[in-house]
């Protein structure tokens, strides 16, 4: 099986950097594991050499990051893995079975695993094949180094950490490089930080509007939709708790796209929690 390179970008990611390090040496035939680190004070780079990463320190933001991650692979094809996303077993041979050559990226299923959400999504899932949804999550990733290697970052985007830079650089592999995308039905569990909705809802939201590539009249239907799906998953799921929940997340999720000066900078402590 061919040598890949794999990029993790890290910032106090220490609380679950174990396992997805541990699972990427499991289940990818990795040439060299590159991390990409926001100075970390919380035993991250150690967790990162300990798997023999080879550890850059930068205090850009996550898209710059990302894109000095993307200029330092060097093999043909290389996976992006989030630090808070563990692969499953096989992950790399079962995701190759869906990659075609004239692909740009091909990512798999991330399904957080906050009880409510997971109940939500599970849910959908349940009546609707989940690679139909077109998310612009790439937290399991392979994709072309000729693609990315000189992904644009924007000066208005330079120096944040940002929710939604997937979606930018989707936009820069279909839009700029004419390149196809997939997405697979491989799954993964992501393990979001901070352990409740709370900020990173925020967050997301405020990065979209930062992107400009959502609408806020898209941002507001879902809003509007919250209830009825929430109470459609509730009915699925068995577990009512989920109606509020998606409700909060859908508001939160308008809030930051609305007051988006005020999220938009992502800040973690030595816990890996988000404030």
């Amino acid at each position: 099986m061919t040598e890949v390179d794999v990029i993790v970008c890290t910032y106090n990611s220490g609380p679950i950097l174990e396992q997805v390090l541990k699972a990427i040496r499991k289940n990818i035939p990795v040439k060299t594991l590159w991390v990409i680190d926001k100075y970390s004070e919380d035993g991250t780079v150690e967790i990162a050499e300990k798997y023999d990463a080879k550890v850059v320190q930068s205090s850009v933001g996550i898209l710059e990051a990302r894109a000095l991650g993307f200029r330092l692979v060097e093999t043909e094809l290389f996976v992006n893995v989030d630090s808070d996303v563990v692969l499953p077993d096989n992950w790399f041979a079962e995701m190759m079975k869906y990659w075609e050559p004239d692909l740009g990226c091909l990512w798999g299923i991330t399904v957080e695993q906050r009880t409510l959400h997971k109940a939500y999504i599970e849910a959908m899932y349940r009546f609707r094949d989940p690679t139909s949804y077109k998310l612009t999550h790439l937290p399991n990733m392979i994709a072309r180094r000729d693609i990315l290697c000189d992904l644009y970052v924007p000066e208005g985007l330079k120096g944040k950490s940002f929710g939604n830079d997937d979606a930018w650089i989707l936009r820069w592999i279909k839009d700029v490089k004419k390149a196809r995308v997939k997405n697979s039905p491989i799954r993964c569990k992501h393990y979001s930080y901070g352990g409740s909705l709370g900020t990173k809802t925020f967050w997301c939201g405020a990065g979209c509007r930062l992107t400009h590539l959502t609408k806020f009249s898209s941002v507001l239907l879902r809003s509007l939709l919250a209830f009825p799906q929430g109470v459609f998953a509730a009915l699925v799921s068995g577990n009512a708790r989920v109606i509020p929940y998606w409700v909060r997340f859908r508001f939160e999720y308008m809030v930051g796209f609305l007051k988006w000066s005020k999220y938009i900078d992502l800040k973690r402590n030595k816990k890996g929690h988000i404030w």
